[in-house]
């Protein structure tokens, strides 16, 4: 399965990454690295810088929407 999560260089979205990849599932992950670290991130992931809270009325960027071509989201909402 190929799992979008958000968050994914935070400690919840890391652990969660890793989880995932060594029970075999393809990871595609995206922050904003605010909150978490490039460390943290899984090399196994596929990664891209994005900011997920968007200016432009909350509609996805070019990056984001190549994504949505995934089984499972994870969003995870953090408070800064």
């Amino acid at each position: 399965m190929r799992v979008f999560i958000t968050g994914v260089a935070g400690f919840m979205g890391s652990h969660l990454a890793d989880k995932l990849i060594a029970n075999g599932e393809d990871v595609v992950g995206v922050d904003n690295l605010v909150g978490g670290t490039l460390d943290n991130v899984n090399p196994q992931v596929e990664f891209y810088e994005e900011d997920c809270v968007l200016t432009s009325h909350y509609f996805p960027t070019q990056t984001l929407k190549t994504l949505i071509n995934t089984e499972l989201f994870v969003i995870l909402l953090v408070d800064k």
